[in-house]
């Protein structure tokens, strides 16, 4: 259980993967993922809603634009996050939790993205004053003891 708070990350480069952690807590990579080598499709901001957002295992979803995901957010597969092209321009995210089942990368030096060259701000913000439940995906359903919820 997860009690909501605030926090605020700044972040320049970084990868966050259920496969580089995978002994914590009795959690395995989840088989849909693969080896992270989907493609990957543009996440379109107007399916966030007020509930958790999903970004589904075995999928990989681009985040160019600001957001707030007012439910939270819930990695299964793959999320990643680009700069925006104008250096004077700012992507934002907020959410009062996130998840990282899969895979999250904010990558701000990559070659591939060196035309990019504004900021990522992630804020996780304050929530409903409500505990915070993790279900985690299908396949480590066993890893919290309770297969519902961690």
């Amino acid at each position: 259980i997860i009690k909501s708070t605030l926090w605020l990350l700044l972040l320049h480069r970084h990868t966050v993967s259920s496969m580089e952690h995978h002994q914590h807590a009795n959690f395995s990579p989840l088989l849909c993922n693969g080896n992270f080598s989907m493609n990957c499709v543009p996440l379109n901001v107007a399916d966030v809603k007020s509930s958790v957002y999903v970004v589904p295992c075995g999928k990989c979803q681009v985040l160019t634009e600001t957001v707030n995901f007012v439910g939270g957010l819930n990695v299964e597969g793959h999320l990643q996050i680009l700069p925006p092209v104008n250096v004077t321009s700012e992507l934002s995210i907020q959410a009062p939790f996130i998840f990282v089942q899969g895979k999250l990368t904010v990558d701000m030096e990559s070659v591939s993205f060196a035309e990019r060259r504004g900021s990522i701000h992630i804020e996780l913000v304050e929530g409903n004053g409500t505990d915070i439940q993790m279900v985690p995906h299908a396949e480590n359903s066993i890893a919290c003891g309770d297969p519902t919820w961690c």
